[in-house]
């Protein structure tokens, strides 16, 4: 691809052209994923990251600036999102000697009526799940499931659904940026 073609996407995505942040994503994905998986092992977190990097995309399309190199823009971008979650993770010297001071007493079990409360807070918070599920077409529920229930890859989700693996990874990131959007309408409307 040629960086003319990159540029016209980047510019369609600044004017919020979603279909443009899905060809930059299908360009993308692949290298990206390769390269995420150089930084960190954990496959979730590099897929969970990239979702994150396109979504954010979208979210700030309007205030997204000119850029030379979007590949680099893009690459840059992850490494900063998997260096900014791996430090989170680091437990330094100083946390070590607050976790060898916690009393035996600050890790007893909970109260049973935070356990109610807990209980209800799940519940309340899988209604809302359920409901924004329902906001996804069939197939998108389909492909949720294969991949985070029975957590299948992407190459077995594109055999069970006869797409190309591009498709498979679209989609869900289609399923994905829904049902995100769909949580926020749920939490902020049934509430």
């Amino acid at each position: 691809m040629s960086g003319i073609e990159d540029k016209k996407y980047w510019t369609e995505l600044q004017k919020g052209n979603v279909e443009s942040l899905g060809k930059l994503y299908d360009l993308y994905v692949d290298e990206l994923f390769i390269f995420g998986m150089s930084i960190t092992k954990d496959k979730t977190t590099v897929l969970d990251n990239i979702h994150d990097l396109f979504l954010n995309l979208f979210k700030y399309h309007s205030t997204l600036g000119e850029v030379i190199n979007i590949k680099s823009y893009l690459f840059t971008s992850l490494k900063r999102a998997l260096h900014k979650k791996s430090k989170l993770k680091v437990i330094t010297v100083d946390d070590t000697e607050i976790l060898n001071n916690i009393s035996i007493n600050d890790l007893s079990t909970p109260s049973y009526e935070s356990n109610i409360i807990n209980h209800e807070h799940s519940c309340l918070i899988k209604q809302k799940v359920n409901r924004a599920m329902n906001l996804l077409s069939q197939n998108q529920q389909e492909v949720l499931n294969m991949r985070y229930n029975e957590e299948r890859s992407y190459e077995e989700i594109a055999d069970a659904m006869s797409v190309s693996i591009s498709s498979a990874r679209t989609i869900i990131y289609r399923a994905l940026k829904v049902l995100r959007g769909g949580i926020l309408i749920v939490l902020f409307y049934f509430s």
